[in-house]
């Protein structure tokens, strides 16, 4: 084989998998995107798991886990553009034996009762984590 032949590109495709399933994810929804030397926010609507989310599919073939769901924990927002923005959170109670959502803004702490909502403009960053059973399975 010549060097012409090593260097010529060719298509591929790289296929990464998880052989462990992390104690807590975090998801950050790139919103930020350089253009023309210009930062633009991307304000695309996203749909994201709030019950459950099954990392089954990205698992490695030979890992030992066996339950590879996480539940949604808490949300990071943001609004604005890049040099003048406002950051606020809905966090699950995990003290709460309900299991209450609130709602954080500035100084501000309320209830907000139910999950949010599973499409949103804002979302920034998203929080999951194994559920009580996995970790102690772990233990």
């Amino acid at each position: 084989m010549g060097l012409s032949e090593v260097q010529k590109q060719t298509a591929g495709d790289t296929e990464h998998k998880i052989w462990e399933i992390p104690k807590v994810l975090i998801v950050h929804l790139k919103r930020f995107s350089l253009i023309d030397g210009h930062y633009v926010k991307n304000d695309v609507e996203v749909t994201f798991d709030v019950a459950e989310l099954d990392l089954a599919p990205f698992l490695h073939e030979k890992s030992t886990h066996h339950n590879a769901a996480l539940s949604l924990y808490g949300i990071t927002d943001h609004s604005g553009r890049l040099n003048s923005g406002h950051y606020t959170s809905s966090v699950i109670n995990l003290i709460s034996t309900d299991r209450e959502w609130l709602s954080f803004d500035d100084e501000s702490c309320i209830p907000c009762g139910t999950a949010p909502s599973p499409t949103s403009k804002r979302a920034f960053l998203l929080y999951y984590k194994q559920n009580d059973q996995q970790q102690q399975q772990q233990m």
